[in-house]
């Protein structure tokens, strides 16, 4: 039986209402976790104190403790809120055991992002020294000046388990938060349970989450905030209550301390927010107003503190050095802009922005320039497997949302064309909707490759969960269901592909490690991984030695897995023992990571 609450807003006895309260209440304690941590780890700086281990068990405790309290508050039983914090628990148990079961294996992942985590545990403060000397190392610009919210996650799972792969669980649980809090929005909004968890599932499972939901690459923890953000918000003006409030302010100040992208492309549904009540609710213009700017406020200059207030102290612009100053010009003023020098396909390089879009979702799956120097298109739903094979690839750069994605955006652009002729879609909606998709998308020059502009991914959902929640035609919501079950086969297969490669190179790179530990002298080209692959080594009990210029003849020669088959700059190690390199290399471990 539902009992009254301050955040229950209209009471129904429906299952549906409890399960969206179950999924508001689990999804805004867990939100509360990962602000909880990020504010610990702030106010640590801050106080000029290192992060206490016991931070992360404390928050958690309270996370559980928290996701009771919103469930009796809302208007659940006792059952259902011990329900909300079981879900809790066993999310972040779920997710923890995944981070730490496979290895981060990804270019930027090793690169900064871990030597981020690791120089902050050793002692660095970005809030006291945001300039700290580090020496020469082509990271350093990334560390110094980039945003540092999933670092900080993961330096509190770090400082409480010692563990750098546990510390990057964020990836994994943020996308849960978003199938929770899109799955509570959608049924408030009047979605059986069914398309509900279909509309909640297909947001989640977005190709740029699920291909790095195991490393500790950012991206899938931008969009999935940003789900969050935008789904609370459309609940909450749909209907003011405590937990959408609560969910879109806690996601949208941690999304603005997760990519400089996450500040841009927030505004944007922060403005398509404020058309809608000008439009239809303009008794909720100032209450929305207040929380989009109080969070954005909160995340710029109390969470993201550095780099936005540092960067505009020391480099003229908050954005540095993706944006610059005349005193310190950005990458791209300086003619060094790494996207458009060393990652973009060669016959895109000058192109119009609508043009790169275009590879980018019509173009036929692809790594170029790795592999191939062009771009090519393709015709919709002209997959083959070998497409989906390709997906074993870290950032796939055209076609990254997958082979069959641009047919299901365009049959979701009928859909939505048929609905609105008819007027049997909320077609004012969906369009503000899809306009700040398609304007945020045109800012930049690099939203063609899937993770600089992840949430395109929600172009085509948009319009199906729009047909799902009407009481038009029956048509219209079988062809979203099938839109839809497209967009989930699509996912689930890539994903399946990439989960598979991630397994074996994890296995190999662990017997590899054994390996080495046994293997006697030898010397390595750590080459732009320098600090984490140094500890991995050390932690695994490896002794080894690096030298300025590395130079080995191929029958010492060992080749680490490292990165993915197509990038460069892979791990070598040279062994002293020819005899011994020759038995590994003959290994079945070894050959997998063998480059061509």
């Amino acid at each position: 039986m539902m009992t009254t609450g301050p955040l229950a807003g209209d009471e129904s006895e429906a299952r549906g209402d409890a399960l969206a309260l179950v999924a508001w209440s689990a999804g805004g304690a867990l939100l509360c976790w990962l602000g909880a941590l990020h504010l610990g780890v702030v106010l640590s700086f801050a106080a000029g104190v290192g992060v206490s281990p016991a931070l992360a068990p404390a928050i958690t405790a309270a996370a559980l403790l928290g996701a009771w309290w919103f469930g009796r508050r809302s208007g659940l039983t006792n059952r259902g809120g011990i329900a909300a914090a079981a879900l809790v628990a066993v999310v972040l148990a779920g997710c923890l055991a995944l981070a730490a079961t496979f290895i981060d294996l990804t270019w930027d992942g090793q690169w900064y992002h871990q030597t981020a985590v690791y120089k902050m545990a050793d002692g660095w403060n970005p809030f006291r020294d945001p300039l700290h000397a580090f020496g020469r190392h082509t990271w350093n610009q990334w560390v110094l000046h980039y945003a540092k919210g999933p670092w900080y996650l993961a330096l509190a799972l770090f400082a409480a388990t010692g563990n750098i792969e546990v510390a990057k669980a964020a990836s994994a649980i943020t996308p849960v938060i978003a199938l929770l809090i899109v799955l509570a929005a959608a049924l408030d909004l009047g979605l059986g349970r069914r398309p509900a968890i279909l509309v909640a599932l297909i947001t989640a499972l977005n190709p740029v989450t699920t291909c790095g939901i195991v490393t500790h690459q950012v991206d899938g923890i931008l969009v999935s905030l940003m789900a969050c953000t935008v789904a609370a918000g459309v609940s909450f003006l749909h209907r003011p209550r405590g937990l959408p409030a609560l969910a879109a302010f806690m996601s949208a100040a941690l999304c603005v301390n997760t990519k400089f992208t996450g500040l841009v492309y927030l505004c944007f549904f922060v403005l398509a927010g404020g058309l809608y009540c000008l439009w239809r609710r303009r008794d909720l213009l100032v209450r929305f107003g207040m929380l989009a700017g109080i969070a954005l406020v909160v995340g710029t200059i109390v969470l993201g503190f550095n780099p936005y207030v540092t960067n505009t102290i020391h480099r003229g612009h908050p954005f540095y050095p993706m944006q610059g100053s005349a005193e310190f010009p950005s990458l791209a003023d300086r003619g060094r802009d790494p996207i458009e020098l060393y990652e973009t396909p060669r016959n895109m390089m000058g192109r119009s922005r609508i043009l790169r879009l275009a590879y980018g979702v019509f173009g036929r799956p692809g790594t170029a320039p790795y592999g191939a120097r062009d771009a090519a298109f393709m015709w919709p739903f002209a997959a083959t497997w070998r497409d989906f094979a390709l997906y074993y690839f870290h950032d796939v750069r055209i076609g990254g949302f997958g082979p069959l994605f641009s047919g299901a955006l365009l049959l979701a652009l009928a859909l939505a064309a048929v609905g609105c002729t008819r007027r049997s879609m909320p077609c004012g909606v969906v369009l503000i909707l899809g306009g700040a998709i398609l304007a945020s998308l045109l800012v930049s020059t690099h939203t063609w490759w899937a993770r600089y502009g992840p949430h395109l991914w929600w172009l085509p959902i948009v319009p199906v969960a729009a047909a799902l929640r009407i009481d038009g035609p029956r048509y219209l919501k079988r062809a979203a269901t099938v839109i839809a079950l497209i967009l989930l086969a699509n996912t689930l297969t890539l994903s399946a592909v990439h989960m598979r490669w991630e397994w074996r190179s994890t296995q190999a790179l662990r017997r590899q490690l054994i390996d080495l530990r046994q293997a006697g002298p030898m010397t390595v080209d750590l080459a732009y991984f320098d600090v984490p692959v140094a500890e991995r080594f050390r932690s695994a009990g490896v002794v080894f030695d690096t030298v300025p210029k590395y130079q080995c003849p191929a029958e010492r020669q060992l080749t680490l897995m490292s990165v993915c088959r197509g990038y460069p700059e892979w791990i070598r190690i040279c062994l002293a023992d020819q005899d011994r390199a020759a038995q590994l290399q003959a290994l079945p471990h070894w050959q997998w990571s063998a480059q061509p």
